[in-house]
């Protein structure tokens, strides 16, 4: 799978979270409730730098197959404290970015298996942040989602 090194300032999300493992017998449902309720409350959440929707993964207690938090949210523009939701940051530096589209009914196991992919490259991850990013057009059949996978020797912060 091709992909290409960018570097990315630091950017403030806003969100729900819930912390979860992959092998959890209940991470899919945990996950699908996290994009519920952003897509019943992610219009409340203030000072949203623009539409697209981000799928954070941070807090990794180890590696691959261990806990984690996942937080679906926004890119805000201030560190301001909201109630009920759960400021992030991504850390400055450089991620592997993998670019998949899909239609809108295909988002779940495309994005799944694309992390099934990523899971099996010799990537020299940092664990620390990981992310996707979700290109909706209003209307539109087909979404863009970038994933960007945070590198180890690179993370500052």
């Amino acid at each position: 799978m091709e992909y290409e090194i960018v570097t990315l300032q630091e950017q403030l999300v806003a969100g729900f979270t819930v912390r979860t493992n992959n092998h959890a017998p209940d991470v899919g449902r945990a996950i699908d409730a996290l994009w519920r309720r952003y897509a019943q409350e992610g219009g409340e959440i203030p000072h949203r730098m623009d539409p697209r929707a981000i799928c954070l993964y941070t807090d990794y207690a180890g590696g691959t197959d261990d806990d984690y938090t996942a937080l679906t949210g926004c890119l805000v523009e201030r560190e301001d404290r909201f109630p009920g939701h759960t400021l992030r940051r991504i850390p400055k530096g450089r991620y592997a970015k993998f670019v998949v589209r899909c239609s809108r009914d295909g988002m779940a196991p495309t994005v799944a298996g694309t992390w099934r992919t990523i899971w099996g490259m010799h990537l020299p991850r940092a664990f620390r942040c990981d992310f996707e990013v979700y290109q909706m057009a209003q209307g539109a059949e087909t979404v863009e989602i970038h994933l960007y996978i945070g590198l180890k020797e690179a993370m500052e912060g």
